[in-house]
């Protein structure tokens, strides 16, 4: 998707890809500020770093999230270029952009699947190993202390042995909401 907006970075023009994208016609967005298509997941903070980087070097690459006609958010890889006037001022500022909502959700679920166990919907060990070491690494840092409590289920093997894994996943659910309840 194409926009093209102004030095006051009011839109001009935008390509049938952006309308196809956004829902929004051509008709609906001249002339307007492309904050319309905001989610509102990026901080003041991010629009201030992303504007002064465009000011200075002309260019700015990076993904942000936004929303359609619908009110759906989809994340776009963002390419942002400055057109200058032979004085140097600002001409046109030129946005493309690539829906990649499919990948970032696909990205998110692979990380959700490494990291969570799909039972207990509880941190898995390779999470916990992670989130150990880097609280670790903090108490080392600050000289704090670092507790670590360790919950055995007595006999879920047998559990699982005499009852079947259904169960067994039963008792492992129950004992993580509990366990959840308490901290």
């Amino acid at each position: 998707a194409i926009v093209v907006t102004d030095a006051n970075n009011c839109i001009v023009s935008v390509n049938p890809a952006f309308t196809q994208l956004t829902g929004y016609a051509p008709g609906e967005v001249i002339g307007r500020n492309p904050n319309l298509i905001s989610s509102g997941k990026q901080s003041k903070a991010f629009y201030q770093s992303m504007w002064r980087t465009l000011t200075e070097t002309g260019h700015w690459e990076g993904e942000w999230w936004n929303r359609r006609k619908d009110g759906e958010a989809y994340a776009e890889l963002v390419n942002l270029n400055v057109l200058r006037n032979p004085d140097g001022s600002v001409y046109r500022y030129i946005k493309i952009a690539s829906d990649i909502t499919d990948r970032k959700r696909l990205d998110d679920q692979v990380w959700r699947l490494a990291n969570y166990d799909t039972v207990t919907n509880l941190p898995n060990r390779r999470l916990f190993l992670d989130r150990l070491e880097q609280e670790i690494r903090k108490c080392h840092r600050s000289g704090e202390s670092l507790a670590l409590f360790f919950i055995d289920l007595d006999r879920f093997k047998e559990v699982n042995d005499e009852f079947g894994h259904d169960i067994g996943d039963c008792l492992l659910v129950e004992a993580a909401r509990r366990i959840s309840g308490c901290i």
